[in-house]
């Protein structure tokens, strides 16, 4: 039951991955927050911020 609810939402999620192409355009105007912890073993606090 749980799988009928979760596998399309990630069949969805890895078709839109799958056929996304980037295009330049304008930068965005919005603000954006990124996330980081400070122990990440993959992501420096500065990356994050780049």
């Amino acid at each position: 039951m749980l799988d009928e609810m979760v596998l399309p939402v990630l069949r969805a999620d890895y078709r839109a991955h799958g056929t996304y192409t980037w295009r330049a355009g304008e930068p965005l105007t919005a603000s954006v927050t990124a996330l980081t912890g400070d122990s990440d073993p993959v992501v420096t606090t500065q990356e994050a911020w780049t």
